[in-house]
């Protein structure tokens, strides 16, 4: 089954059709059988470990409970023990969405995106979206604009390299679903102020031009990165 949060095992998925009775006489064999139809079944806690059955993991110890037997000869008989198969609680999955954020140019390839919270987590399991292993990235360091108005900014794509993984103490039960590889968002252009300039102070009955001195100046431009490509 696929990992829910507990220990039982779901009968759907319990196959009771093959069981076989071992220390039957031949005289009597065909009189007595088992029968499951009113037994439950749970998954055994690994290595005494208790609460640990619930866990996912491959070739789990099962043991049940309500086994009788039933047919004419089967007072003549006592379950004494019962070997069961075993059974796989597999991973659940869990997804999240996100959002391409937009950014300032800084000369840089860097993006960034905003990740919501995980979805499809079991009851009040802890389970964190790990991002160390992200990072984002536009596929180049410049505005892009329209082709036919320079005036309007464009989408640029935004690119993940690595992928997210989970982390906290059930983390173990779940695998997440990778986002898509590339989103899309933009690269808006940096405001520039212009300090330097000094205007002359005039009367209000003088000429309407003015007097304009001294040495226009920007702040310090951003160092584009190196290979970045346009």
């Amino acid at each position: 089954k696929v990992y829910d949060g507990t220990a039982n095992v779901d009968r759907a998925n319990a196959d009771t059709s093959a069981i076989t009775l071992d220390g039957v006489l031949a005289a009597d064999l065909g009189d007595v059988t088992a029968d499951a139809s009113g037994a439950s079944f749970t998954y055994d806690d690994v290595g005494g470990v208790v609460g640990t059955g619930k866990n996912a993991g491959t070739g789990k110890t099962v043991s049940g409970t309500g086994v009788t037997l039933t047919g004419t000869k089967a007072i003549n008989y006592d379950l004494a023990t019962i070997n069961y198969l075993t059974g796989d609680i597999t991973k659940k999955k869990v997804s999240f969405t996100l959002t391409a954020n937009d950014k300032v140019y800084d000369g840089t390839l860097a993006g960034s995106v905003a990740e919501d919270a995980l979805t499809g987590l079991v009851g009040a399991d802890t389970v964190t979206l790990d991002k160390s292993g992200v990072s984002w990235s536009f596929d180049g360091v410049d505005v892009a604009r329209d082709v036919t108005d320079d005036t309007v900014v464009i989408n640029r794509d935004l690119m993940r390299t690595g992928d997210y993984t989970l982390g906290g103490a059930d983390a173990g039960n779940y695998t997440v679903e990778q986002p898509l590889t590339n989103y899309q968002s933009k690269l808006t252009p940096k405001p520039l102020s212009v300090t330097g300039i000094d205007v002359t102070t005039k009367k209000s009955d003088g000429p309407t031009n003015v007097t304009v001195t001294g040495t226009p100046s920007f702040p310090a431009l951003e160092t584009r990165e190196h290979g970045s490509g346009n």
